[in-house]
């Protein structure tokens, strides 16, 4: 149906080929999950593992589509902050090429995951979509609509009478490209972590993190507003 929602069934199945973030060798590492501001989930954390099985599963209720799906992979630290091992952003209409045919089946996919630009391992994801509340997929899509004025409308006489559809306004998508970005002030005096946020409406991206990079560079990276 127009604005239906869809609700995406994400199966984080494993890593592999994580960088070792401890001194010891190994990392400990969960996945973190985050669609724009509203979903952060995340798995268990599996202990001195550089190619760890999770096998979890998380159903996410998707507003559109062109919203990044951002996973980060995390190595837990005790004596301080976490540490990023690497981070995807992933296009789910761009994966499935807006084909509509893989909405109804399921299917599984390797992403590399970098940081600062460097390939640090690899996590596996499976995708299957469903409607909320066990709803069936819809594909319709509005023809056009009409005005009736009832107003004239005589109480208890039936008319009867044709009424032309009129197509309400198109929509249309804009495409921003993340290139680079030069001589940020540092914020620390010596350097800054530096991403971009922007939004259309209540549409809102948000790049990956460089870190300690003054003149950051995203290579390319585009987000898509529907307008």
């Amino acid at each position: 149906a127009v604005g239906q929602k869809l609700v995406l069934c994400l199966k984080v199945i494993a890593c592999r080929d994580l960088e070792a973030m401890d001194i010891s060798g190994s990392s400990d590492p969960y996945v973190r999950i985050q669609i724009g501001n509203t979903i952060n989930e995340k798995t268990r954390t599996v202990s001195a593992n550089l190619n760890p099985d999770f096998d979890e599963d998380f159903d996410v209720i998707l507003d559109d589509m062109s919203m990044p799906l951002h996973i980060s992979v995390w190595d837990v630290d005790l004596l301080s902050s976490d540490d990023l091992i690497g981070e995807v952003l992933i296009r789910l209409d761009e994966l499935m090429d807006v084909n509509p045919d893989k909405l109804k089946g399921s299917f599984n996919q390797w992403f590399t995951i970098k940081r600062d630009h460097v390939a640090s391992g690899d996590v596996q994801l499976g995708f299957s979509f469903k409607a909320p509340d066990n709803e069936s997929l819809q594909t319709e899509k509005e023809l056009g609509s009409t005005t009736i004025d009832v107003s004239r409308m005589i109480v208890g006489e039936e008319q009867i009478g044709w009424h032309r559809l009129t197509q309400g306004p198109e929509h249309y998508t804009v495409s921003v490209a993340v290139l680079q970005g030069a001589s940020f002030m540092p914020v620390d005096g010596v350097t800054a972590d530096p991403f971009v946020v922007f939004s259309v409406g209540k549409q809102t991206f948000k790049t990956v993190h460089v870190k300690q990079n003054c003149n950051p560079v995203w290579n390319d990276e585009r987000y898509t507003f529907r307008v």
